[in-house]
Parts: structure tokens; C-alpha cells; sequence
């Protein structure tokens, strides 16, 4: 890994690219999509979305259930079209599209394929300072995953916080139908300055397990106290076969493991057991293929199943298991309380602006500190009130307008004896 001592520079806005369309309502079927109504009315009654990944059902349901009972006309049908699309669009997903293809409309359903667009490649010259790790880094994605321009802006960001960087970013079509590569190009506009700390095994050139390894050994044989290393995922084989590696030549190698937030921790593990099941011959036709569907596996419908399960605990074992395997003698977390309070800004602000009201604060905020026990119930306090009194009380005597007292709200928060 890096640290970069540089200023930010925002890329300038690149033009959005070309995007598929789906097919025109003068293309839809005959009986659509003739010259004057039809006299019957087929009443729709479902609508079925085909390969579709990335919508959840609570949005599915929120676009498309004002449809249902309906009279099917093109009209209704080209709406149902640009609801979807529209949808992709705003969510990022600029290269997925819906699509409706000739079908039988009398059973009161209409199929729709969505065509998730995907990341074929992310390329780059690798005579500048772009290299696999930084890139890898910025934009956290595989190959076969659905492309989201919101993502992979965030990823250019990255990029471009050093201020002798320029990295821009095209999208071109890929060699498969629905596939982009991302095509990326650096521009030198300064000086930079680069201090390196620490190892990586993200793969770059010149890096991998084996410069891991030596330089693990070169460190510790030159006053290193303990290692740190990183990997693009977590594998407790993976780290534990470097740990290994280096212990051949100073036994008493200690590592420190960023346990990142940036990992996607359900999806790994779910896609490890399923490895491990194909592996060992056991049925697994009930889950989706990772290799076809990268982020198959995600979906909460699979949340209870007998894989997830068996994925959550190789999380919960996860740091017993990389210190007894892996050799990892300090776990860290870096930004978990970010998380943390983003979700709960999240939770809380939907439930006060919501149908719960202040109940959402009182039931899930309030009383699980006092059933706590924890300080920060009285805020107050902890915010300096006493201190205030003591200087009021100090300067003012008996004529000091405290903030304590019998009537103080804190005391509605004493446990009683």
C-alpha cells in the first residue's frame, strides 16, 4: 500500500456514453401495436423480469405494482418500459436496459429480459503510474460484474487525488453483447512526492506472494517488529500460506491483518463454501453459479439457507481461525464506526420520517441505552453540565442558575436503588 502526500484534483466531467436502448413500440408485436385499439382488453395481471440481479424486490414491487390490473396497450407497456430504465439510470447501472420481446399477452403477463451491462475489462497503460494495485484498489470490481457508473466514478476519484495525476476514463464496447471495458488513461501534470509503507498481495507487477514473502523477510531481518499484509480477500489459506512461507526463515514472524470493511464479507465466504462444495461433490444447483453470476449469491433470499449459514460461520471463527492457521497475531477493523453510524443515521431517519415516528428513536436508541447501562443516556454529562455548574456555583454562589439539580432531566435516568 501507499501513502501519497498530494492535493485532490477533480477530473473533468467526461461525456456519457452511448447507451442501448430498447426496442421502439412500433417494433412490438402485431396485436400490440395496431392502428386502432383492440376491442379486447387483456387485463395485466403479472409482470415477469428475467436475469435480473441488481433490483431488489421492495423497488420491484414499487415500480411495477401500478401496472398490475391494467389494460395492456402499447402505451401501458412503453411505460412499464421507461419506469425500468429510468430506474437503471438513476441507481447508476447506465448500461442496463429492458427489453420486451414478441410474446402472447391474452394469460395477462408480460415478460421483460433485462440486459445487465458488465464490466468485460478495466485497461490501462502501464507505462504510467497507473499499476494493477492502484487501480485494483479504486475500483474494488471483477470482471462479469454489473457496471455502475457511481462506483466506478468514486474509483476515478481515487485516482486522482494526487495532484500531479490526471486519470480519465472511457467506457468502449466490449468483445461480448452487454460487456464495456473501462478504459482508462493518466495524463502527468507535476511532481509528485511517494512514501511506501508496508507490503501488499493485490498482484501488481513486480509484487504477488513471492515479493510478499521476500520482502516479509527483508523487513523482519532489518528491525521489523511485525508485518502487515493485505490481500484481496479474505482467505485465511491464502494469508496463511505467506505466513508459512516467511516462518521457513524467521520463525518468530508476527502479522498484522486489516480485517477491512472494504471486503465484501458475505460475498466472499458465501462464494468460498460454495467452492469448497463443488469441490467436495455436494448438490449446490440450488444456488446460483458465481462464475456466471458474480453477485448471485447476494441475494437475501439466500440468507437462511444452509450456504449462508455455513459462510456466517466461518466469519464469526474468522479471527480464531487466521491467528491459529494464518499466523495473524493483531486483528484490526479500520472504519467500522463509520459504517456504524451510517447505518444507524439510515434506520433511525427512515423509522422518525416514517410511520414510527419518535417511537423509532425511544424503542431502538433510547431504551436499549438505559437497558445498557451506558453513559451516553445522560448526555448532559458527558457534554460538560456539571463542569459548567461547578464554574457558575464558583463565580455566582447561591445566586447561580444551574443546570443540576432535583428537577434535572438526567435524573429521570437514575436506576433505582
Amino acid at each position: 500500500s501507499e501513502m501519497c502526500i498530494r492535493d485532490s484534483v477533480k477530473p473533468e466531467p467526461e461525456p456519457e456514453p452511448a447507451l442501448p436502448r430498447g426496442p421502439p413500440i412500433r417494433d412490438l408485436p402485431k396485436d400490440l401495436n395496431g392502428d386502432r385499439a383492440p376491442i379486447d382488453c387483456f387485463m395485466l395481471m403479472e409482470i415477469n423480469l428475467e436475469n435480473s440481479t441488481v433490483m431488489d424486490n421492495a423497488s420491484r414491487d414499487a415500480l411495477l405494482n401500478p401496472f398490475i390490473e391494467k389494460c395492456t396497450t402499447p402505451a401501458l407497456i412503453g411505460s412499464v418500459m421507461e419506469t425500468l430504465n429510468n430506474f437503471y439510470i438513476d441507481e447508476g447501472y447506465v448500461t442496463t436496459r429492458a427489453y420486451v420481446a414478441p410474446q402472447d399477452l391474452r394469460d395477462g403477463s408480460l415478460d421483460i429480459v433485462i440486459v445487465e451491462g458488465r464490466i468485460e475489462k478495466i485497461q490501462f497503460d502501464n507505462s504510467t503510474d497507473l499499476t494493477k494495485n492502484r487501480v485494483d484498489l479504486a475500483f474494488p470490481v471483477e470482471p462479469g460484474d454489473v457496471l455502475n457508473i457511481n462506483s466506478l466514478e468514486r474509483g476515478l476519484d481515487q485516482l486522482n487525488i494526487p495532484a500531479s495525476n490526471k486519470v480519465t476514463m472511457n467506457m468502449i464496447p466490449g468483445n461480448k453483447p452487454g460487456y464495456s471495458v473501462i478504459d482508462l488513461e493518466e495524463e502527468k501534470i507535476g511532481p509528485e512526492t511517494r512514501i511506501k509503507v508496508g507490503l501488499d498481495n493485490m498482484g501488481s507487477q513486480g509484487t504477488g506472494e513471492d515479493r510478499c514473502v521476500l520482502d516479509g523477510i527483508t523487513s523482519l531481518q532489518n528491525g521489523a517488529d511485525m508485518l502487515w499484509i493485505e490481500t484481496e480477500k479474505p482467505n485465511v489459506a491464502q494469508i496463511g500460506g505467506m505466513v508459512s512461507r516467511i516462518r521457513e526463515v524467521m520463525p518468530n514472524a508476527k502479522l498484522v491483518y486489516n480485517n477491512s470493511p472494504s471486503f465484501n464479507w458475505t460475498l466472499n465466504f458465501r462464494k468460498q463454501v460454495h467452492e469448497e462444495w463443488v469441490a467436495a461433490g455436494k448438490d449446490v444447483s440450488a444456488y446460483p453459479d458465481p462464475a456466471m453470476f458474480p453477485q448471485g449469491l447476494m441475494d437475501p433470499k439466500f440468507d437462511e439457507s444452509e450456504l449462508a449459514q455455513e459462510a456466517d460461520k466461518l466469519v464469526q471463527t474468522f479471527q480464531a481461525d487466521g491467528s491459529r492457521e494464518a499466523g495473524i497475531f493483531h486483528h484490526l477493523i479500520t472504519l467500522p464506526t463509520y459504517h456504524e453510524t451510517a447505518l444507524g443515521t439510515d434506520v433511525l431517519s427512515e423509522g422518525y420520517f416514517g410511520d414510527l415516528g419518535m417511537l423509532a428513536y425511544v424503542r431502538d436508541i433510547q431504551r436499549q441505552e438505559i437497558r445498557r447501562g451506558m453513559a451516553s443516556v445522560k448526555h448532559q454529562d458527558l457534554a460538560g453540565s456539571n463542569i459548567g455548574d461547578d464554574h457558575k456555583e464558583y463565580f455566582s454562589g447561591d445566586m447561580a442558575l444551574l443546570a443540576s439539580g432535583e428537577d434535572n432531566t438526567m435524573n429521570q435516568f437514575d436506576v433505582a436503588s
